[in-house]
């Protein structure tokens, strides 16, 4: 289990790199571009969100040039990132015997 989270935790650090790429994502509306990636890459930050220190890098100018799906999967993300300490916090007030 130790080696899954640690390649976790290595693979989220890759995809926010893709994510920051500055040059991908001026060239994502080109024909051939993998605009997908992003999309994929914004939800697997969502679904780790653990793993990120900052939404810094889901939320930049250049989402709103993107494909509307992929601007919404990347809000999404960073909001998910955002409330996991509040989630986190709730959950370690509720008593054992309520959860």
């Amino acid at each position: 289990m130790l080696l899954i989270l640690k390649a976790r935790s290595y693979a989220v650090k890759l995809i926010v790199k893709v994510l920051s790429d500055d040059t991908f994502l001026l060239h994502v509306g080109e024909q051939g571009s993998c605009s997908k990636v992003l999309w994929a890459a914004a939800w697997i930050c969502g679904g780790y969100c653990n793993e990120l220190s900052a939404p810094d890098k889901l939320i930049q100018p250049e989402i709103v040039s993107l494909r509307p799906d992929i601007t919404a999967m990347c809000i999404q993300s960073a909001m998910k990132l955002e409330l996991n300490p509040v989630a986190f916090i709730t959950q370690a007030s509720v008593p054992n015997e309520r959860r």
